[in-house]
């Protein structure tokens, strides 16, 4: 008796290894696949992930804002767009879902002002805000999609967050820096692409969003040291 291939299941290269937790929790074994998106040279660009199980159950995550600092990626809700470039990039993002040939997560990218840009399969690097601040993440989402179990809740679970790359020289030494900013702020999260590569965010309605991940991504390059 031949056996049953594996399930697919797609990241971005960097991202797999994101995916072998929601495996081991659900107990389950998967074909890992690297999907290549697309490098988007703006400033500034919108995001909407999802996911679309075989029995046609949807989950759409938030609108997503993505910004440049230092060139690295930063990440936040869009709450300041207007009412009809959302309700464009959501109805965009409806009709694709409606015409995939594949089931799974994938991403969708549109322009500050609601123009799509690229559809990509997978988890990509801006899925990587959902760790911490979805109920449910787009990678245990994209497990659960592509084996038919039902999809998670996917509201943001906090009111005000920001996430940041950061990529440190490969000589520093990246301990320090976490004794620093653990103390600094006990809310900081951290995720890593791998040793020295990877996303810090934090989220708090009373805090300087901005100004403490800045703050974090560079003692965690080793810009200041003090």
């Amino acid at each position: 008796m031949c056996a049953q291939p594996l399930a697919q299941i797609f990241a971005s290269e960097d991202l797999i290894g994101y995916l072998n937790w929601p495996l081991l929790s659900l107990g389950l074994h998967a074909e890992t696949n690297i999907s290549h998106a697309p490098d988007i040279s703006k400033d500034s660009y919108l995001s909407i992930n999802f996911a679309r199980s075989q029995q046609g159950q949807r989950a759409i995550w938030p609108i997503v804002e993505h910004t440049l600092f230092r060139d690295r990626l930063k990440s936040s809700l869009a709450t300041s767009l207007s009412e009809e470039i959302s309700h464009r990039a959501l109805k965009q993002t409806q009709e694709i879902i409606n015409t995939l040939t594949w089931n799974g997560s994938g991403i969708t990218r549109f322009t500050v002002t609601g123009e799509l840009i690229d559809i990509t399969r997978g988890v990509q690097r801006e899925s990587m805000w959902s760790l911490d601040h979805s109920t449910t993440s787009a990678f245990e989402n994209e497990v659960r999609a592509v084996f038919d179990l039902p999809l998670g809740d996917v509201t943001s679970r906090d009111g005000s967050w920001m996430t940041f790359e950061f990529s440190a020289p490969h000589e520093l030494d990246m301990f320090r820096p976490y004794l620093h900013l653990c103390a600094r702020n006990p809310r900081y999260k951290f995720h890593h692409f791998d040793s020295h590569r990877g996303v810090v965010s934090l989220s708090g309605k009373a805090l300087n969003l901005q100004e403490d991940l800045e703050h974090a991504v560079e003692y965690l390059e080793g810009v200041i040291d003090e």
